[in-house]
């Protein structure tokens, strides 16, 4: 499985015993805030971390645990993957999704991240088109997707509680 490395950070991909790094992000009520579900237990990690290591077998591509060079401390998780909502999706869609601690928050390291997921699946991943779904209110996240030269293709309400955000590149945009 690929390991990306960039100026300052090293992605590898999620293994089985990554469940108390992942719990980490996943139980963080800051980091899951922003994102699609709010903070998962432990339980859930659990389940999500199988799901994430059966994509990796399946696909050759997934998340990566992020990590900053020469600390093997997982700060956070970037990668790609099949999207899994059929509500809000094409489950046929690839999707960037990226989330990282808040003390690594404003540093420019979820660019950084991101920008190497997409080299990687635009590049040796052979993907044509990758999403990126955030909530309407996150802007910060929208500042990453469009630094990332991501465009703005869909707004919609998530369960009649969120507002979400659907931006899309494609490889020949990149």
């Amino acid at each position: 499985m690929t390991v990306l490395t960039t100026q300052r950070l090293t992605l590898r991909p999620f293994a089985a015993d990554d469940l108390d790094a992942l719990a980490r992000i996943y139980g963080n009520a800051e980091v899951m805030a922003i994102r699609k579900y709010g903070a998962l237990t432990r339980e859930q990690t659990a389940v999500k971390l199988d799901k994430i290591v059966a994509h990796w077998k399946a696909h050759g591509f997934g998340m990566w645990a992020v990590s900053e060079q020469g600390d093997d401390t997982v700060i956070g998780e970037c990668g790609l993957r099949y999207t899994d909502d059929p509500e809000d999706n094409d489950p046929t869609e690839i999707e960037l999704s990226y989330g990282l601690l808040p003390s690594h928050w404003g540093k420019g390291l979820a660019t950084e991240a991101a920008r190497a997921a997409l080299d990687f699946g635009f590049g040796p991943g052979g993907i044509e088109r990758v999403i990126a779904i955030a909530q309407g209110q996150n802007t910060g996240s929208h500042r990453v997707l469009e630094k990332l030269g991501m465009e703005l293709v869909r707004r919609w309400r998530y369960d009649d509680k969120v507002d979400l955000v659907q931006y899309a590149l494609t490889q020949a945009d990149d």
